[in-house]
C-alpha cells in the first residue's frame, strides 16, 4: 500500500521530476543531501530505468573535511506547506502493482479478486528543499573522498554513479492509508490472513489500514555527480539528459545506431521463424493481465542461467504457483509455449539450447514490458490491436526515438500519429504534438524506446 501511495503522489506532484520513496523500510534513509547510489541497467543491448539504492550516508560524509575539519554546516534548507494530499484509487490486480498489494493485503490466489480500492489520507505534505544555487555555493570548492567505502562502491561498476537528495516532499502530520479488497461476486476466494506486524489491522471484510507517521518521507528530488577520480572534484550535473559517474568508468560509448541494428536482429529471430502473428497473439493475451510480466520476467531469468550451464529444467505447474505466483491457466502459457518451452498440462520444460535464439528474443520483448507503467502498456495493448493504423507511426516514433531535438512532422504524419489508439500511447508517455511539432520529454525517453521495440518487433 505505502509504495503504491507514494508513487501515485510522485505522479501526481512531479512525474518529471520526482521518484518515489520505495518503501516505507527505507523512508528514514531519505532526507536532504543523503546519498543515492544510482544503477543503470541494460539487458542486452536496452537500457532500462534506472535502479535507485538509498543510503544511510550524507555528502557531507563524503567529502574531503577542509582545515576547519568540517564538512558541511547549517545546511540552508527552505521547508514550506505544498498541498493538500487525500485520494482513493481503484488498483486492479491484474496491473503492474497488483503483485505487490498482494503480498501486503493478502496471502491469496488472485484469480478471482478484480481491484484493491487504497484510501491515502495523508493530509498536508510539506516539502524541505535546498536549491540549486544554495547547494552550488555550499558545495564550492568541496572534493570527494574517491577512497570513501560508498564511492569505492560505486565507481568499481561503469554502471553506477552517485546522486544527492536535493528536496524532500513529507507528512506533516500522521497520515492513514487503508484498502478494501473488491471481489469479483461471481468467484471464490481462496485466501488467509497475511502475517502482520503490530500496527496493522485485518477486519472481517479483509481491509486493512496502516498509519504513517508525521515527517515520512513520500518522494524525492535529486542531482546526479560526475566525479574525477584524479582528484576528487565533482560536478553537479544539472540536466537531467547528462550521466553521472567517474571521469575513468564511462557507462557506454555504444552509440544508438549500433544497440538499435543489435536489437532488431535479435528480433528477426521471430520474423524468420514465422512467430510473428502468434507472438503478437501471445503478447495481447499477456497484456490483459500485466501484473504477470514480472514474474513471467523472473522465470526467464533463471531459465537464462540454465541455457548459459547447458542444464535441462522442467517446472511443475505448482512450481509456477509457489515459486512465481503464476496461475497454471494464466495468460503466460501462450507465451511460453511461442518461446520454445514444451507447455504440457502438468509442466513446462525449458527450451533446448538450440532454441536460445527464440528465448532470447522473447525475453527482451519481457524485459522491455517490465520497464512499462501499468498506464503506458494499457495504450500499447490497445496499439497492438490497430495493427494497421500503428503501422504507419512506426516510422514517425523511429524518428521521435533517433532524434533528442524536437521533431517536426507533415500533415500526413500529423494524421496518422493524432489517429486513435496511437494519440492516446503518446499521451500516456507524455509527449505532446503543437504546431506540427513533437517533443520527448527527457524522462520519457526510455518508455518511448521500449514501446517503439516492442510495436516494431511485432509488426514491422
Amino acid at each position: 500500500m505505502f509504495s503504491a501511495t507514494a508513487h501515485q503522489v510522485a505522479t501526481a506532484l512531479g512525474k518529471d521530476t520526482l521518484l518515489p520513496v520505495p518503501s516505507i523500510n527505507t523512508a528514514d534513509n531519505i532526507d536532504v543531501l543523503r546519498v543515492i547510489i544510482k544503477k543503470r541497467r541494460k539487458w542486452l543491448f536496452i537500457s532500462r530505468k534506472p535502479h535507485y539504492e538509498a543510503t544511510e550516508f550524507t555528502l557531507s560524509d563524503l567529502l574531503v573535511k577542509d582545515s576547519s575539519g568540517l564538512g558541511i554546516k547549517d545546511v540552508p534548507t527552505d521547508t514550506h506547506v505544498l498541498t493538500t494530499y487525500n485520494s482513493k484509487t481503484d488498483f486492479s490486480l491484474k496491473g503492474k502493482f497488483g503483485a505487490d498489494l498482494t503480498k501486503e493485503l493478502l496471502d491469496v490466489k488472485l484469480g478471482t479478486a478484480d481491484a484493491v480500492n487504497v484510501s491515502s489520507q495523508l493530509g498536508t505534505l510539506i516539502k524541505t528543499e535546498l536549491t540549486t544555487p544554495k547547494l552550488l555555493a555550499l558545495l564550492c570548492h568541496k572534493k570527494i573522498n574517491i577512497d570513501h567505502p560508498i564511492v569505492k562502491v560505486a565507481r568499481g561498476d561503469g554502471r553506477k554513479s552517485l546522486c544527492v537528495i536535493t528536496s524532500v516532499i513529507q507528512l506533516q502530520d500522521d497520515g492513514i492509508i487503508s484498502s478494501h479488497v473488491n471481489l469479483d461476486i461471481s468467484g471464490e476466494m481462496d485466501s488467509k490472513l497475511a502475517d502482520l506486524d503490530s500496527n496493522t489491522d485485518f477486519n472481517e471484510d479483509k481491509s486493512k489500514s496502516m498509519t504513517i507517521p508525521k515527517n515520512t518521507p513520500m518522494a524525492f528530488s535529486m542531482i546526479e555527480l560526475l566525479i574525477s577520480l584524479k582528484d576528487g572534484a565533482f560536478e553537479l550535473l544539472l540536466s537531467p539528459d547528462d550521466d553521472g559517474g567517474f571521469t575513468e568508468h564511462e557507462v557506454d560509448s555504444t552509440d544508438g545506431n549500433f544497440k538499435e541494428r543489435r536489437t532488431r536482429d535479435l528480433f528477426n529471430v521471430i520474423r524468420s521463424t514465422d512467430k510473428t502473428k502468434p507472438a503478437l497473439l501471445a503478447v495481447q493475451q499477456l497484456l490483459e493481465q500485466p501484473k504477470s510480466i514480472k514474474p513471467l520476467n523472473e522465470l526467464f531469468r533463471e531459465v537464462e542461467v540454465s541455457l548459459d550451464l547447458d542444464i535441462p529444467r522442467m517446472y511443475t505447474m505448482e512450481d509456477l504457483q509457489q515459486d512465481f505466483n503464476l496461475e497454471p491457466n494464466h495468460t503466460c502459457l501462450p507465451f511460453l509455449n511461442i518461446a520454445d518451452f514444451v507447455v504440457t498440462d502438468e509442466s513446462i520444460t525449458i527450451p533446448d539450447s538450440s532454441s536460445s535464439g527464440v528465448f532470447d528474443a522473447f525475453h527482451l520483448l519481457l524485459t522491455l514490458l517490465d520497464e512499462l507503467d501499468d498506464g503506458v502498456i494499457t495504450q500499447l495493448s490497445l496499439a497492438l490491436m490497430v495493427t494497421e493504423t500503428t503501422r504507419k507511426t512506426l516510422p514517425i516514433l523511429k524518428k521521435l526515438v533517433d532524434s533528442k531535438e524536437t521533431v517536426t512532422l507533415t500533415k500526413e504524419e500529423v494524421e496518422n500519429i493524432t489517429a486513435i489508439p496511437i494519440d492516446s500511447l503518446l499521451t500516456a508517455l507524455s509527449i505532446k504534438i503543437q504546431n506540427g511539432s513533437l517533443d520527448v520529454p527527457a524522462d520519457s525517453r526510455l518508455d518511448l524506446h521500449a514501446s517503439y521495440q516492442i510495436l516494431d518487433a511485432l509488426l514491422s
